[in-house]
């Protein structure tokens, strides 16, 4: 669970929590319920390319394509979110901003979220996995030079967003700890 993990230890959800001005354990229970849209999102981003290399090299361009590493700051950054900030990133992701909002719109509410705070929440989500995945690949810009230490890098980043994939099968419905 290392992108769930790091969001706790960041304080990603308390900064989710800050901006929807939400009690922390309903933004907690929200982004559990949200968590595995996402990473699917992101997945069918990946297998949309044709997985692999090419899949890793999609998303991370789309991910840099957002703000990269800056999308988690901004989220992180105690200055209000724009209404629209991470809208480009969850179209881009899920097809469509009402595709996004059909995917994670029950669990939301059941985890007491209004509209106006179920419309923010996957952008915001999106943006922090998004730029959490960009800065553990960094090393991916500074290797695009060599084909060989590009498809390390590539390989390196395909391995951990499966790991996501699967942490946020296994999470849900469930309290994170």
């Amino acid at each position: 669970m290392v992108l769930l993990a790091t969001l706790r230890r960041s304080g990603g959800i308390e900064a989710i929590a800050r901006h929807l001005e939400l009690p922390t354990p309903v933004a907690r229970a929200a982004i559990v319920a949200m968590f595995g849209p996402v990473l699917h999102a992101y997945r069918r981003a990946y297998d949309t390319a044709g997985g692999g290399c090419d899949g890793a090299a999609h998303v991370l361009r789309l991910v840099e394509r957002h703000g990269g590493g800056q999308m988690a700051a901004a989220v992180l950054s105690p200055e209000p979110l724009a209404a629209t900030e991470g809208e480009g990133l969850v179209a881009e992701l899920f097809g469509n901003r009402a595709a996004a909002l059909a995917a994670v719109e029950a669990d939301a509410a059941a985890a007491g979220l209004s509209a106006p705070q179920i419309a923010l929440m996957p952008g915001m989500l999106a943006m922090l996995v998004g730029g959490y995945l960009a800065a553990r690949t960094s090393s991916w810009k500074s290797a695009q030079g060599s084909p060989e230490a590009t498809a390390v890098a590539l390989a390196e980043f395909e391995s951990l967003l499966m790991e996501q994939v699967a942490d946020g099968e296994a999470l849900r419905g469930e309290e994170p700890g």
